[in-house]
C-alpha cells in the first residue's frame, strides 16, 4: 500500500538522440558494436515504437497526455538544470540538495566520461570478486556531426513511428518550461556550475564510496567540500541555497518531511 502522499518523477529525453545514446552507450562502448552511420541508422529504426511510453505508463496503450498526468514532474536531459531546480521546488528541499555531476554521458563528450565506473552493478552481474578492480568504460558517443547525418536519414521516419514518445517528450518539456522559477533557477545554475561540476574532473569522485548507490548520485563528498568552502568565501548565498524553495505551481504545496517512495524513470 502507498502512504498517504508520495511524489512521483520521471524524466523524458528527445527520442532519436536517446536512441542514438542507448547505442553507443551499450552497444558501442560496452560491446565494440560499429559506429558506422549505416549502423547507427539500423540501430535506432530498430528501437520499438512508444518505447518511452510503454516504459511510463500504468497500461498499455494509454496516451501520452494521460501518462504525464499521472507524473508530479516529468524532467527531460535538455532542460536537466530546470528539472533539477522544479524537482527540488516541488519537493521544498534545499538546492543544494538536487546539485549533480555527470557521468556515462553517451550523447556528448564530458570529463566523467572516461572514469564512468560501475563497480557494484559489474560485481552482482558477474560474480567477480569484490576485491577485483572495478572496470573503467571509457564512453564513446556520436559527434553533433554523426548525430546530424542520422537525423538527416532517419529522423522523419523515426519521428512518425514514434509519434507518441515525441508528444510525452514535448509536453514535459512545455511543462518544465512553463513551471521553473527563473531565480531559483539562476542560483541553482550558480551552485551547478561552482561547487558540483568541478567534481565531474575527479576521478576520486566516482569512487563507490562517494556514490549513493553504484555509479549513480556521484561525487557526493566532492560536492560538500566545495560547498563548504563556497559559502566561506560568500557566507550571504548560504540561505538560499540551503532553504527549500516554494513551489510556483498553483495547488501544490512543497512535499517536505514526509516519507515518501521516490519512483523514477532513468534519464538516457
Amino acid at each position: 500500500l502507498l502512504p498517504e502522499r508520495f511524489f512521483f518523477f520521471g524524466g523524458a529525453g528527445e527520442p532519436l538522440d536517446r536512441a542514438i545514446s542507448e547505442y553507443y552507450h551499450f552497444k558501442v562502448t560496452r560491446s565494440g558494436a560499429s559506429a558506422e552511420d549505416d549502423d547507427v541508422v539500423a540501430a535506432v529504426m530498430k528501437v520499438p515504437a512508444r518505447r518511452l511510453c510503454a516504459y511510463a505508463e500504468a497500461r498499455q496503450g494509454t496516451p501520452p497526455q494521460e501518462i504525464h498526468a499521472m507524473f508530479d514532474l516529468v524532467g527531460t536531459s535538455e532542460l536537466f538544470d530546470e528539472t533539477a531546480t522544479l524537482l527540488a521546488t516541488r519537493l521544498g528541499v534545499p538546492l543544494l540538495d538536487a546539485l549533480y555531476v555527470p557521468a556515462k554521458n553517451s550523447s556528448t563528450t564530458n570529463a566523467a566520461s572516461v572514469v564512468a565506473q560501475e563497480s557494484d552493478f559489474f560485481q552482482r552481474q558477474t560474480n567477480i570478486s569484490s576485491k577485483s578492480p572495478a572496470p573503467t568504460y571509457k564512453l564513446k558517443h556520436a559527434t553533433p556531426e554523426q548525430s546530424a547525418r542520422v537525423r538527416a536519414r532517419a529522423g522523419e521516419a523515426f519521428e512518425a513511428r514514434s509519434s507518441d514518445d515525441y508528444a510525452f517528450w514535448r509536453l514535459a518539456t512545455t511543462h518544465v518550461k512553463a513551471s521553473v522559477d527563473p531565480v531559483a533557477l539562476r542560483h541553482f545554475s550558480e551552485l551547478q556550475a561552482t561547487v558540483a561540476a568541478p567534481c565531474a574532473n575527479y576521478a576520486s569522485s566516482f569512487h563507490k564510496a562517494q556514490c549513493l548507490w553504484a555509479d549513480n548520485g556521484c561525487g557526493q563528498q566532492c560536492i560538500a567540500e566545495n560547498a563548504g568552502r563556497f559559502f566561506k568565501k560568500w557566507p550571504g548565498r548560504q540561505r538560499r541555497a540551503t532553504s527549500g524553495p516554494r513551489s510556483r505551481a498553483a495547488g501544490r504545496e512543497p512535499v517536505s518531511h514526509l516519507s515518501f517512495p521516490f519512483t523514477t524513470i532513468n534519464f538516457p
